[in-house]
Protein backbone atom coordinates (compact mmCIF):
# COMPACT_ATOMS: atom_id res chain seq x y z
CA UNK A 1 0.00 0.00 0.00
CA UNK A 2 2.73 2.33 0.98
CA UNK A 3 4.57 1.74 -2.15
CA UNK A 4 1.98 2.52 -4.49
CA UNK A 5 1.39 6.05 -2.52
CA UNK A 6 5.10 6.49 -2.80
CA UNK A 7 5.46 5.73 -6.26
CA UNK A 8 2.28 7.60 -7.04
CA UNK A 9 3.95 11.03 -5.33
CA UNK A 10 7.18 10.67 -6.72
CA UNK A 11 5.29 10.19 -10.88
CA UNK A 12 2.71 13.10 -10.07
CA UNK A 13 5.26 15.58 -8.55
CA UNK A 14 8.56 14.77 -11.20
CA UNK A 15 6.47 13.41 -14.22
CA UNK A 16 9.02 10.81 -14.42
CA UNK A 17 10.72 8.18 -12.04
CA UNK A 18 14.21 8.04 -9.98
CA UNK A 19 14.03 5.06 -7.74
CA UNK A 20 16.24 5.43 -4.95
CA UNK A 21 16.70 2.43 -2.27
CA UNK A 22 13.64 3.62 -0.68
CA UNK A 23 11.60 2.58 -3.95
CA UNK A 24 12.34 -1.38 -2.96
CA UNK A 25 12.95 -0.71 0.77
CA UNK A 26 16.54 -1.62 0.08
CA UNK A 27 19.14 -0.34 2.30
CA UNK A 28 21.25 2.54 0.82
CA UNK A 29 24.82 2.46 -0.19
CA UNK A 30 27.74 3.37 1.33
CA UNK A 31 30.32 5.46 0.14
CA UNK A 32 32.47 2.94 -1.53
CA UNK A 33 30.05 1.45 -3.38
CA UNK A 34 29.82 2.05 -7.51
CA UNK A 35 27.16 3.37 -9.55
CA UNK A 36 24.99 1.13 -11.59
CA UNK A 37 22.17 2.53 -14.23
CA UNK A 38 19.28 1.06 -16.50
CA UNK A 39 16.92 2.08 -18.49
CA UNK A 40 13.47 0.16 -19.71
CA UNK A 41 10.43 1.53 -21.24
CA UNK A 42 7.51 1.44 -18.70
CA UNK A 43 4.84 3.29 -17.88
CA UNK A 44 4.37 5.26 -21.23
CA UNK A 45 7.85 6.42 -20.95
CA UNK A 46 11.96 5.70 -20.61
CA UNK A 47 12.46 4.58 -16.58
CA UNK A 48 15.95 5.45 -15.89
CA UNK A 49 17.32 4.06 -12.67
CA UNK A 50 20.54 5.41 -10.80
CA UNK A 51 21.58 3.20 -8.02
CA UNK A 52 24.88 2.17 -5.76
CA UNK A 53 25.68 -1.12 -5.29
CA UNK A 54 28.76 -3.60 -4.07
CA UNK A 55 28.91 -5.29 -7.14
CA UNK A 56 27.62 -5.87 -10.65
CA UNK A 57 25.36 -8.56 -9.16
CA UNK A 58 24.00 -6.79 -6.50
CA UNK A 59 23.29 -4.00 -9.14
CA UNK A 60 21.57 -6.65 -11.27
CA UNK A 61 19.79 -7.66 -8.13
CA UNK A 62 18.56 -4.61 -7.10
CA UNK A 63 17.40 -3.60 -10.66
CA UNK A 64 15.57 -6.32 -11.24
CA UNK A 65 13.45 -5.93 -7.95
CA UNK A 66 12.03 -2.11 -9.03
CA UNK A 67 11.43 -3.23 -12.33
CA UNK A 68 9.60 -5.78 -10.77
CA UNK A 69 7.87 -3.36 -8.34
CA UNK A 70 7.39 -1.27 -11.19
CA UNK A 71 5.54 -3.26 -13.66
CA UNK A 72 3.65 -4.85 -10.90
CA UNK A 73 2.04 -0.69 -10.44
CA UNK A 74 1.59 -0.37 -14.30
CA UNK A 75 0.24 -3.69 -14.10
CA UNK A 76 -2.44 -2.74 -11.80
CA UNK A 77 -3.08 1.07 -12.79
CA UNK A 78 -2.19 1.40 -16.56
CA UNK A 79 -5.07 2.62 -18.37
CA UNK A 80 -3.75 1.70 -21.39
CA UNK A 81 -3.97 -2.02 -20.29
CA UNK A 82 -7.15 -3.95 -20.69
CA UNK A 83 -6.67 -6.44 -17.68
CA UNK A 84 -5.60 -3.54 -15.35
CA UNK A 85 -7.59 -3.28 -11.95
CA UNK A 86 -7.91 0.36 -12.91
CA UNK A 87 -9.87 -0.26 -16.74
CA UNK A 88 -11.30 -3.07 -14.53
CA UNK A 89 -12.66 -0.64 -12.10
CA UNK A 90 -13.97 2.05 -14.77
CA UNK A 91 -15.47 -1.12 -17.03
CA UNK A 92 -17.80 -1.84 -14.35
CA UNK A 93 -18.49 1.13 -12.19
CA UNK A 94 -21.02 2.39 -14.50
CA UNK A 95 -23.29 -0.82 -13.49
CA UNK A 96 -22.62 -1.42 -9.65
CA UNK A 97 -19.96 -0.69 -6.92
CA UNK A 98 -16.74 -2.52 -7.53
CA UNK A 99 -14.36 -3.79 -4.61
CA UNK A 100 -11.23 -3.42 -5.57
CA UNK A 101 -7.95 -4.58 -3.18
CA UNK A 102 -7.04 -1.82 -0.32
CA UNK A 103 -3.87 -0.89 -2.16
CA UNK A 104 -5.40 0.60 -4.59
CA UNK A 105 -8.35 1.76 -3.04
CA UNK A 106 -5.83 3.63 -0.94
CA UNK A 107 -4.23 5.27 -3.77
CA UNK A 108 -7.17 6.25 -5.14
CA UNK A 109 -9.12 7.41 -2.03
CA UNK A 110 -5.39 9.50 -1.74
CA UNK A 111 -5.43 10.73 -5.08
CA UNK A 112 -8.94 11.85 -4.45
CA UNK A 113 -8.05 13.70 -1.02
CA UNK A 114 -5.07 15.65 -3.56
CA UNK A 115 -7.45 16.28 -5.85
CA UNK A 116 -9.55 18.23 -3.35
CA UNK A 117 -6.60 20.01 -1.47
CA UNK A 118 -5.20 21.35 -4.88
CA UNK A 119 -8.84 22.98 -5.66
CA UNK A 120 -8.37 20.74 -9.10
CA UNK A 121 -4.62 20.75 -9.94
CA UNK A 122 -4.55 17.38 -9.89
CA UNK A 123 -7.55 15.37 -10.89
CA UNK A 124 -7.54 11.87 -11.52
CA UNK A 125 -11.09 11.88 -12.96
CA UNK A 126 -10.07 14.21 -15.88
CA UNK A 127 -9.35 11.33 -18.28
CA UNK A 128 -13.38 11.20 -20.32
CA UNK A 129 -12.13 14.81 -20.39
CA UNK A 130 -8.92 13.98 -22.00
CA UNK A 131 -10.15 11.24 -24.38
CA UNK A 132 -13.18 13.73 -25.27
CA UNK A 133 -10.71 16.44 -26.54
CA UNK A 134 -8.33 13.63 -28.46
CA UNK A 135 -5.12 14.07 -26.30
CA UNK A 136 -4.71 10.07 -25.44
CA UNK A 137 -4.35 9.57 -29.78
CA UNK A 138 -2.27 13.29 -29.87
CA UNK A 139 -5.19 14.24 -32.54
CA UNK A 140 -6.06 16.81 -30.41
CA UNK A 141 -9.88 18.35 -31.73
CA UNK A 142 -13.00 19.76 -30.67
CA UNK A 143 -15.22 17.45 -28.76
Amino acid sequence: MQRLDDLARRLAIGGGLLASCTLVSIPCAVAQDSLFQESRPAMGTTVEILLYASSRGRAAELLEAAFEEIERVEAALSSYRPTSEINRINTAAAQAPVVTDPEVFDLIANALDVSRRSDGAFDITVGALVRAWGFFRADGRFP
